[in-house]
């Protein structure tokens, strides 16, 4: 899979899981959030201008992924994309070596003696530790040259650690509800703008479908950690902060309180266990969860509509999307956003050349043409044309986007310690803030350590 289909998996417990998402709920106005003392970051100084290409003849490697969507002419892809840079740059070459999966640790050998990739495909999740390795090419002295102010906001900053940019978005995901209007209708379902206005739907459709003990209002896992952090995002919850060279938790307090209460009033709605993530929901993949007929809503990434398209057209046909609500009518709930992208080596002898390989891959072109081989949200923002604007979930995905914001860029991020904070609420019944100072302390003791990937 390529850049796209590496945004499709997500890092979690400072591993890789499956790629999927999360829930919200609100007890009125979320309290105000108390000041806490944090460190600015020092000032960037000016960077000199750096040159515009290399020269004389160079070849660039990149590491890309495999594609998961059916039908893609990776050698063409490669074909075009090497002529692309030589138009751009005539000292050019560009030699791309595509893999079924990148093997970080293989990658990070690599990296570390100089003779890894140019170029290579990462998550957003995992750019703050291999920033800190050294291992990436700071691009800030060529964000002008990479059009990032026309990239989604959201996009931009979950590239940007500390004030740098560290990598180009090649797609871009967030939570988003997703609902089969063959169960939804009959029950007079009408799409919610307010998380009130959300449980009082789900309470209508529990209530219409009393009869049926198979039936879910809203198909969610305990541990749906995405979900999780839009609830704890939506009632101003920060999750982590970086205090002075450390990271602290922020789940204890009224904030994490409300975040996960909202949480749990919505996975109530799941007969789902409460102790499980979504890559072992013992109900199966969430497109199966979908097809079954059993299940009114999920909280998913966008991705899942092109893949019923191909496994059950019949369910991809009668699905609708809407993002998370917010607490009042005039914006969408707040969400964590992720992605893939492409990075450049800090070790790479091109720099110049690698940057006009990420310029060629900015272009309207090419974010168009990844979005329709990879099924994917482009990271420019007015790029509505792909293929994928016929996924009834992209609306809902760009909405979302508006209210995005990146996790919290440590260098040891997991996504353990919201996992273990649900399920101690949810299924051990622990108070929230007693769960909270544990997954604080869990945050205080991993959030600063370069996890392997």
């Amino acid at each position: 899979m390529v850049a796209g289909s590496v945004a499709a998996v997500v890092a979690a417990g400072g591993g890789v899981a499956a790629w999927l998402l999360t829930r919200g709920e609100d007890k009125g106005a979320a309290p105000t959030p108390t000041p806490r003392p944090t460190t600015p970051a020092p000032p960037v100084p000016p960077t000199p201008e750096p040159p515009t290409g290399e020269s004389g003849p160079y070849t660039l490697t990149l590491w890309l992924e495999k594609p998961l969507t059916p039908g893609v002419d990776q050698a063409k892809t490669n074909t075009d994309l090497a002529a692309a840079l030589l138009k751009a740059d005539p000292y050019g070459t560009a030699r791309t070596e595509v893999q079924e999966t990148i093997d970080n640790r293989k990658l990070d050998t690599a990296l570390s003696a100089g003779n890894g990739p140019d170029i290579f495909p990462a998550q957003t999740f995992t750019l703050a530790r291999r920033v800190r390795r050294g291992d990436l090419l700071d691009l800030t002295p060529y964000a002008s040259r990479l059009n990032v102010d026309a990239w989604h906001p959201a996009a931009r900053a979950a590239c940007t650690f500390e004030g740098r940019l560290y990598a180009l978005p090649m797609d871009v995901y967030a939570p988003v509800v997703v609902y089969d209007k063959r169960l939804c209708d009959p029950a007079g379902f009408t799409v919610p703008r307010t998380r009130d206005e959300w449980i009082a739907q789900l309470d209508k459709l529990k209530q219409h479908y009393a009869s049926d003990p198979k039936f879910e209002a809203l198909h969610l896992v305990g541990k749906a950690w995405q979900t999780i952090a839009a609830c704890l995002y939506q009632d101003d919850c920060e999750i982590a902060v970086r205090e002075g060279e450390r990271w602290a938790g922020r789940l204890a307090g009224p904030e994490g309180r409300a975040g996960i209460t909202f949480y749990q009033k919505l996975q109530a709605y799941s007969t789902a266990p409460k102790d499980v993530e979504e890559a072992n929901d013992p109900a199966g993949q969430s497109t199966a969860v979908l097809a079954g007929g059993k299940a009114a809503m999920m909280i998913q990434a966008d991705w899942i509509f092109p893949d019923l398209l191909r496994s059950s057209p019949e369910t991809a046909r009668n699905l609708g999307a809407f993002p998370m609500p917010g607490r009042g009518a005039d914006k969408p709930g707040a969400v964590g956003v992720w992605g893939g992208v492409l990075a450049v080596s800090a070790k790479t002898p091109h720099p110049a050349g690698a940057v006009n390989m990420l310029r060629v891959l900015a272009s309207a072109t090419w974010q168009e043409r990844w979005a329709n081989e990879n099924e994917t949200v482009p990271a420019l923002a007015d790029l509505t044309t792909t293929s994928g604007s016929t996924n009834v979930m992209r609306p809902a995905t760009l909405a979302a986007l508006g209210q995005g914001r990146p996790y919290p860029q440590a260098p040891g991020w997991s996504a353990v310690p919201l996992k273990n904070f649900a399920e101690n609420v949810l299924a051990k019944g622990l108070d929230p803030n007693g769960a909270g100072r544990s997954a604080d302390a869990m945050i205080a003791a991993t959030f600063d350590k370069d996890t392997n990937l």
